[in-house]
This record gives C-alpha cells, sequence and structure tokens, in this order.
C-alpha cells in the first residue's frame, strides 16, 4: 500500500492530473483506448494501484487514483501492442501483473493478463484489444464522467 502523507500529496495531485488527462484525450481521440493515452501518464502506475490517504481523508479521490492507475497500467500494455504487434510490459509491469496488482479490479485484471499471452497480431489484422477495453473504458473512463455529470452543485 503506498500512504498519501502531507509529504507527497502534491505527487498524488499530480498523478491524479495524469489521469485526467489521459481519460480526456481518451474520449476526444478515440472514445477508447488509443495509441498516446498513455502519453499522459507521469507517475508510477504501479505505486498508485494502492493508494490511501493517510489522515484528512478527501484532500484527493483515492478511488479515481487507483482504478485510474489500473486503467493507465491498461493504456501502456495497449500502447506497446500497437508499437510493436504484440504487448511487451516493463519486466516490474509484467511481474506486478502476473502477482495479482490488479486483483480489485477484476475486469483489468482479466484484460491485461490475457494481453500478456496473446500472441503477436497487427492492429491492422485484429482489433482484439479494442474490443477487449471497450468495457474497461465504459466502465471507468465514462463512468468517471458520468458520475461527475450527475454532481450537484
Amino acid at each position: 500500500m503506498h500512504l498519501i502523507t502531507d509529504e507527497n500529496i502534491n505527487e498524488a495531485y499530480d498523478a491524479v492530473k495524469d489521469i485526467l488527462m489521459m481519460y480526456c484525450f481518451m474520449v476526444w481521440r478515440y472514445n477508447g483506448f488509443s495509441f498516446g493515452a498513455s502519453d499522459f501518464i507521469r507517475f508510477p502506475v504501479l505505486k498508485y494501484l494502492t493508494a490511501e490517504e493517510a489522515e484528512y481523508e478527501g484532500r484527493v479521490d483515492t478511488n479515481l487514483l487507483r482504478s485510474g492507475s489500473a486503467v493507465a497500467l491498461l493504456a501502456i500494455l495497449y500502447d506497446s501492442w500497437i508499437s510493436n504487434d504484440v504487448v511487451v510490459a516493463a519486466p516490474d509491469q509484467k511481474k506486478a501483473i502476473l502477482d495479482g496488482c490488479l486483483t480489485a479490479f477484476p475486469d483489468i485484471d482479466a484484460v491485461a493478463r490475457q494481453a500478456l499471452n496473446h500472441p503477436p497480431m497487427p492492429w491492422s489484422s485484429d482489433h482484439w484489444f479494442d474490443r477487449l477495453g471497450e468495457p474497461i473504458y465504459n466502465a471507468y473512463v465514462l463512468g468517471f464522467f458520468r458520475m461527475m455529470a450527475r454532481v450537484e452543485v
């Protein structure tokens, strides 16, 4: 678990900003996972998958931070597939996925594991990752914006 404290809360704020930029890009660019969405991610995604606030809860949206980090990890895998015709994960990311870092998000975990085991397949031949990513995009990215639209001010 990564504990967010007074000393590191600005890093958490920056991570949330990156997630929001990625979400906006995904909606604007392709209405789903698209090449380049992970370009907005400048923070270590594995670090925030288990983020909790130490005190003064509510200063940062830890639900968005955790789920957005999971979506970001999937966006990183997606970008590697588009670039290489096969999913290539960084060694620490692959190990973390196989060790269960995404178990709090079973739908994302299933897609990530399937992506790691998928044979090489050019994007132009089969949009398999797009099909797998669509429910994740709908649930987390569009779900976030739907939730925000319901907030009364």
